[in-house]
């Protein structure tokens, strides 16, 4: 899953930048707060310092819209392929083409640079979701792939930003628990709005649910705007291709990278074959899927509250290698599914599958935000997603050759290898990490140099 652009008025006085607050102002204040009821976000929220708590509302607000976008969207985008005509190559391309984004994402940090990281996103970020209003226009598969190309470009440029705007808005001791809280608010409105969003699509079709998801999580977007990250040193961007090189001579991101995309191309390469089985295997009707995400949506949402805790009692990439071990799970599951022709078999595979998203969405933040110093991290971020991009791009094309080749259970096979040798390496990575913090305390205190001590 599962980013974007700038604008915000200048910092100064509290009092002038509440002041044009008007009634969108009040009812986005009492979205953030609402959540805040929840014991273990309310907890989380008053152990907060004033600043941290303003930056976590103003996360809130945003998850809590992005989940109306993705319980409308995200969950049927390969299906609505397939229903308005697509083959299986056509499917595998809808997931595809979401990575050429990722591709293309190393240049938002330069690209970028003259704006402050959270405006930037803000303003990406709603501008890339409003394209999915274009889906009320749209009924056949070629336009519907363009205009998903579109939204994959321009949100994704400000995807490496947001790990550095956690990293300067948050304080690492709470960074897994911030981020974990807040997409597990996501998740639960996911829950709650894929099942009704998949019965209105077999009522009135896909396109008003699209629109009404995009113009939801364009007005969660905007809410980014409200964050106050403490601002870093400028930082002089060398381009992109220069950047990437610099990132990839870094020992510790190589491994960590080397490591976690093992089992994610196996991940992404079963993505078209999901769809495919759920429409051809097991003739699945929106509301059946509603109901499988629903229970995606469950584990989803408890997995973030649970992860973002893993976290920081253990580290990133700990989650990260955890995620690899659900994977494994995932597979078998659809295999046996598959074999016994049971349907509901599904259920406990849908049910790791919000595990494992819950697991690498908060892996992949917290990892590369330890990984990395404030200076390097939107370097790391965006290098990392140039290479998921490519296996984005990959994974679904050589899944839908393995499905065309050898049927589901083949392509299911090969991510359960992928997923097995990935959590061989990424255990050798959690084993024993230290942050980057951690890393230059350690040799300050063993300099005889006064000044490197602080």
């Amino acid at each position: 899953m599962a980013r974007t652009v700038r604008v915000m008025p200048p910092a100064g006085p509290v009092k002038a930048r509440r002041a044009p607050s008007a009634p969108l102002g009040r009812v986005a204040a009492r979205i953030g707060r609402a959540p805040l009821r929840l014991p273990n976000l309310g907890d989380l929220n008053a152990a907060l310092a004033p600043d941290v708590r303003r930056n976590f509302r103003a996360t809130l607000v945003h998850w809590i819209l992005a989940g109306v976008f993705v319980g409308s969207v995200g969950s049927y985008m390969t299906v609505v392929v397939r229903r308005i005509g697509g083959d299986e190559f056509t499917v595998a391309l809808a997931v595809a083409v979401q990575f050429i984004g990722g591709i293309l994402a190393i240049a938002g940090p330069y690209l970028l640079r003259g704006f402050r990281p959270e405006r930037a996103v803000a303003a990406v970020w709603t501008v890339g979701r409003l394209v999915l209003v274009a889906a009320l226009f749209i009924d056949e598969a070629g336009p519907f792939l363009v205009m998903l190309l579109a939204w994959s470009i321009i949100a994704m440029m400000g995807v490496p930003l947001y790990v550095g705007v956690t990293q300067a808005a948050f304080p690492a001791r709470l960074r897994g628990r911030i981020i974990g809280a807040g997409q597990a608010a996501m998740a639960v409105v996911v829950l709650l709005v894929s099942p009704v969003a998949g019965r209105l699509m077999d009522a009135v079709g896909y396109g008003p649910v699209f629109a009404g998801g995009a113009v939801a999580g364009a007005l969660g977007a905007l809410a980014l705007f409200r964050i106050r990250a403490r601002r870093r040193p400028p930082i002089d961007r060398p381009p992109p291709w220069r950047m990437f090189r610099q990132t990839l001579a870094n020992r510790r991101f190589r491994s960590y990278t080397a490591s976690s995309t093992v089992a994610l191309f196996g991940d992404l390469l079963i993505q078209p074959t999901i769809a495919i089985v759920l429409v051809d295997t097991f003739d699945a009707s929106f509301t059946l899927i509603g109901v499988l995400a629903l229970i995606q949506s469950i584990t989803w949402a408890a997995g973030y509250l649970f992860w973002g805790t893993v976290s920081d009692r253990r580290s990133g990439p700990f989650v990260v290698w955890m995620s690899t071990m659900l994977k494994l799970v995932v597979a078998a599951l659809f295999i046996v599914a598959i074999q016994l022709d049971n349907v509901w078999l599904l259920v406990p595979a849908y049910a790791a599958i919000g595990l494992n998203f819950a697991a690498g969405d908060v892996g992949w933040q917290t990892a590369l935000a330890s990984l990395a110093r404030p200076e390097d991290v939107d370097a790391f971020a965006s290098s990392f997603w140039l290479i998921l991009g490519v296996l984005g791009i990959a994974g679904p094309l050589v899944g839908a050759a393995v499905l065309v080749a050898g049927g589901p259970v083949a392509a299911f096979a090969c991510a359960l290898g992928l997923a097995a040798i990935g959590s061989v390496l990424m255990a050798r990575v959690a084993r024993g990490f230290v942050p980057a913090e951690e890393l230059e305390r350690e040799a300050a205190a063993n300099t005889e140099d006064p000044r490197l001590a602080h």
